[in-house]
C-alpha cells in the first residue's frame, strides 16, 4: 500500500536537540577535596627549614666526685624545597570560536569549552600526583620482550609496588617514554603514542612497536611529543611530591628535600612503615597507632586507603555488626554507609576510600599536627603574553596558521614538616581487588 510514511515526508521533519550535554567524564578529585595542604607563598631560589633533630646526650646522674659525660650539642638539619610545575594548552580555529559563540550555533562556546576543560583535566592530573611519590611513573614495563609488538604489558601503578591494574594512570593518546631505572637515564628511540589501554589493567597499546631499547621493569613515564631526546622533556621527577612521598621512610624517596632519610637523625622525617603487613586486622591498626604515639606523640585523624582495603575492614568487622541489636537481628541490614560512599569509622578516626590511592596500603596520618604545606609561587593561571592576551597567534610566515594557542600553568610544591608524626601499612593482603578506569580516560 502506497502513502504517506516517516521515511516518505522524511524531508519535512526536524531533528529534536534536547538542551543539555551530557557529562561522561568522572571529573572528580577525592583526595585533592579532601587532604587541604595549608598555602605557602613561595618565592626566590628555594625555602628552607631549619629542624631540631638531635638533643645533648651529656644529661646524666653521677657519684661524688665521679665523672660526667662530655659535652654534647643540639642537632639541626635544613631540607630545601624547591617547585615543581604542571602545565596544559589548548589549540582552537578562529572558525570554532566564531560559529560557537551564540547559543544559536552551538550547546557550548567551544573557547570556554576548551579552557573550563583543561582546567579539570589539570586537577586531575594532579589527584595523581598527590597519590603518587613524585617521581612521575606511570608503571612499570612489565614484559620480557616489550618491543615484541604494539601491545605492552605493564604493572606497578604510578611507580607503587603492586601487580594489578598497572595501566590505571595512563591515559588514551598520552606520549610516553622509557628511563632506565638503575641510571635514570632516558631509554633510546624517541617516546610512543598510547592508542588503548586493556579493561583489566594490564595492558596498554601503542600506534607502534616500542623501540629496541625498552625492557622489562624500565619506568614508563609521560613525555611532550614523540620525538624526545632528554629526560628533560618528559615528567620523570618534575611531578609534586605526593602523600607516598611525604609519609615514607625512604621506600619510595629516600632523599627528603636534600636530607638522606637513612640518617638516624633523620628519624623526624621517617614515617613508621610496616612493609609487608599481610592480613589487615584491629590488633594491627591499633598496634601502629601505639607506636606512633611512643615515637612521636602522634594522634590520628585521617585514614586513606583504596576502595578495595576499604572492603576488608568492612569483612573483619561483620561479624560484630552480626550480632549487633535487636533491631539488627530483626531487620538485618548487610551492607554499611560504605555503600553509599559515606565514611567508616575506626576509634572514632573516618576512613577515607581513594579512587586514586595505592591499592594495598593504608594511611594513617596526624594531618592536624604533622605540618602540611603547599609552597606556591604560581597558584594556577592562564600564561599572558608581553601584550596580556591569553590566546596568542599559532605560527608565524609560512607555518602560520588562522588558529590560536593558550596555556595554563601552576608551579608549587607539598611538604610535611614532620612526616614521622604518620604511619603507614604496605602490603595489605587478602583484598579482593576491585578497580576501574574512571570513564572518560
Amino acid at each position: 500500500m502506497s502513502g504517506a510514511n516517516t521515511q516518505t515526508i522524511d524531508g519535512i521533519l526536524k531533528d529534536f536537540c534536547a538542551d543539555y550535554i551530557v557529562e561522561g567524564v568522572n571529573q572528580k578529585n577525592p583526595l585533592r577535596d579532601f587532604f587541604k595542604f595549608d598555602k605557602e607563598t613561595f618565592a626566590g631560589r628555594k625555602v628552607i627549614h631549619p629542624s631540631h633533630v638531635g638533643i645533648n646526650e651529656s644529661p646524666m646522674w653521677v657519684n661524688e666526685d665521679g665523672a660526667f659525660a662530655e659535652a654534647g650539642y643540639q642537632k639541626h638539619v635544613q631540607p630545601e624545597i624547591t617547585q615543581r610545575k604542571i602545565m596544559g594548552r589548548i589549540r582552537i580555529t578562529a572558525e570554532a570560536m566564531w560559529d560557537s559563540q551564540s547559543t544559536k550555533g552551538a550547546w557550548k562556546a567551544a573557547r570556554r569549552d576548551e579552557m573550563d576543560g583543561l582546567i579539570e583535566n589539570i586537577a586531575r592530573r594532579e589527584e595523581h600526583a598527590l597519590n603518587g611519590d613524585g617521581r612521575g611513573i606511570l608503571a612499570f614495563i612489565n614484559a620480557v620482550s616489550p618491543n615484541a609488538s604494539a601491545t605492552m604489558g605493564v604493572d606497578s601503578p604510578g611507580g607503587i609496588s603492586n601487580s594489578n591494574f598497572g595501566n590505571r594512570f595512563i591515559w588514551r593518546n598520552m606520549w610516553v617514554a622509557a628511563v632506565d631505572p638503575a641510571t635514570g637515564n632516558l631509554r633510546s628511540g624517541g617516546a610512543r603514542k598510547v592508542v588503548a589501554t586493556s579493561a583489566d589493567g594490564t595492558e596498554i597499546e601503542f600506534s607502534a612497536p616500542p623501540p629496541s631499547s625498552w625492557a622489562d621493569n624500565d619506568y614508563l613515564v609521560q613525555a611532550a611529543n614523540g620525538n624526545v631526546t632528554d629526560i628533560i622533556d618528559t615528567s620523570y621527577e618534575a611531578q609534586a611530591w605526593g602523600l607516598i612521598a611525604l609519609v615514607d621512610d625512604g621506600t619510595y624517596r629516600e632523599n627528603y628535600f636534600g636530607l638522606d632519610r637513612s640518617n638516624p637523625l633523620m628519624d623526624y622525617a621517617n614515617a613508621y612503615v610496616k612493609a609487608s603487613t599481610g592480613a589487615l586486622s584491629h590488633d594491627v591498626m591499633q598496634q601502629v597507632a601505639d607506636i606512633a604515639d611512643q615515637r612521636m606523640n602522634s594522634k590520628f585523624d585521617t585514614l586513606l586507603m583504596h576502595h578495595s582495603v576499604r572492603r576488608q575492614f568492612i569483612n573483619i568487622t561483620q561479624g560484630d555488626r552480626r550480632y549487633g541489636d535487636a533491631g539488627s537481628r530483626n531487620n538485618p541490614d548487610a551492607g554499611t554507609a560504605a555503600f553509599l560512599q559515606d565514611d567508616l569509622t575506626f576509634g572514632k578516626v573516618a576512613l577515607k576510600a581513594m579512587r586514586d590511592f595505592p591499592l594495598d596500603m593504608l594511611m594513617m596520618c596526624d594531618k592536624a599536627n604533622s605540618g602540611f604545606i603547599c609552597y606556591e609561587s604560581e597558584p594556577g593561571a592562564w600564561v599572558e603574553d608581553g601584550d596580556g592576551r591569553i590566546l596568542v597567534r599559532d605560527g608565524t610566515g609560512a607555518n602560520a596558521r588562522h588558529a590560536f594557542e593558550a596555556w595554563w600553568v601552576r608551579r608549587a610544591q607539598y611538604y610535611c614538616k614532620k612526616s614521622g608524626m604518620n604511619a603507614r601499612l604496605d602490603g595489605i593482603t587478602g583484598q579482593t581487588f576491585v578497580v576501574a578506569r574512571p570513564v572518560g580516560y
